[in-house]
């Protein structure tokens, strides 16, 4: 079952200033804190947050949603630990 969603932005290419929202469904919290990591890695605007009808709602935009991503993320602690220790060699 779906039950979070995370949107991201990008910048379109053929035109100056607009950007496309990208939405993508999943399933659990932690599929969606995974896909806005990855996301907010490449710089990509990030907003977050359960369907409409699941409660309770949840909304993480802004500032927020970086946090939010890495908190309880095996995955985002694990790639942050890894370019540490690239960057650190």
């Amino acid at each position: 079952m779906i039950s979070w969603f995370v949107s991201t932005t990008r910048p379109m290419r053929e035109s100056e200033g607009d950007v496309e929202w990208l939405l993508l469904p999943c399933a659990t919290e932690e599929e969606a804190k995974e896909h806005a990591s990855r996301a907010l890695v490449r710089g990509m605007r990030v907003e977050a947050g359960t369907i409409p009808g699941i409660e309770p709602r949840v909304r993480i935009g802004g500032p927020a949603a970086h946090h939010w991503a890495q908190s309880s993320n095996a995955g985002a602690i694990k790639g942050l630990l890894r370019r540490l220790s690239e960057f650190a060699a």
